[in-house]
């Protein structure tokens, strides 16, 4: 059997978490579009940190609108007019609302995740290659738990995920790993910089491959600075990913 063949339900049941976490992440672009509305120019900070998270994962658990609303309001949060930016606010919470009342009530029984069945295949026993070890690096608790299903021991990898570069450096320092995944943005600064930051330290894993995730475009480091082996776009597809990284470790 496919050492995949259970993804499909995990991300399913990721899903509902996310669902079930969006009057959360509503109200704080609620609050947030409140602030906008009476002036404070501060907060478009704090919109594009929302809608950053959000467009990172909306359209991986089944809500493209939302991704789409989202880049829409990130990418013109620092640029648009207020009027403009509470327009698009407005379009992002009301697709909120509809994802949230589209949920089963209390007591409802939640539909069942269509998993696409895989057949049992009989056949010699394989040994397994080692877990590569995998340090995920995010700031947002929703996708650590993504990868933390994506990127596990029975699709060949052996995750740590961290919130912080405090946090991705003391595990640097300590254990070895095989591979870094980083989130672009982050509160310490972006996914270059950490690269960079990385490449001139003296720790033990200094040289390890980096993947850079991101919602936005690629960026190319400037001449003679380090690069990542990869940058994949988010949202990303689970399997995608997993196949695509398995392909970077066993390279």
């Amino acid at each position: 059997m496919s050492r995949l063949f259970d993804l499909e339900a995990r991300i399913a049941a990721l899903a509902d978490d996310f669902a079930a976490g969006l009057p959360a992440r509503r109200e704080a672009l609620a609050a947030a579009r409140a602030s906008l509305a009476q002036g404070d120019a501060s907060a478009r900070a704090s919109v594009a940190a929302e809608a950053h998270k959000l467009r990172g994962t909306a359209r991986t658990f089944g809500h493209p609108e939302l991704t789409s609303l989202a880049a829409e309001i990130e990418d013109g949060a620092a640029t648009s007019s207020s009027s403009t930016l509470l327009d698009a606010l407005d379009a992002l919470l009301r697709a909120m609302d509809d994802v949230v009342a589209s949920r089963p009530s209390a007591g409802e029984p939640a539909p069942a995740p269509v998993v696409t069945p895989r057949p049992e295949i009989e056949s010699e026993p394989v040994a397994k290659p080692p877990a590569r070890r995998t340090l995920v690096l995010d700031d947002d608790e929703g996708t650590r738990r993504l990868l933390s299903v994506c990127l596990r021991p029975a699709t060949g990898f052996q995750t740590v995920a961290v919130a912080t570069w405090a946090q991705a450096f003391e595990h640097l320092a300590a254990e070895p790993f095989d591979l870094v995944v980083t989130d672009w943005m982050m509160p310490d600064g972006d996914g270059l910089s950490f690269l960079r930051t990385l490449r001139a330290s003296s720790v033990r894993n200094a040289q390890v491959p980096v993947v850079v995730l991101s919602a936005a475009a690629p960026r190319q480091p400037a001449a003679g600075e380090p690069g990542p082996v990869a940058w994949i776009q988010k949202p990303f597809v689970p399997r995608a990913l997993v196949e695509r990284l398995l392909a970077i470790v066993s390279g």
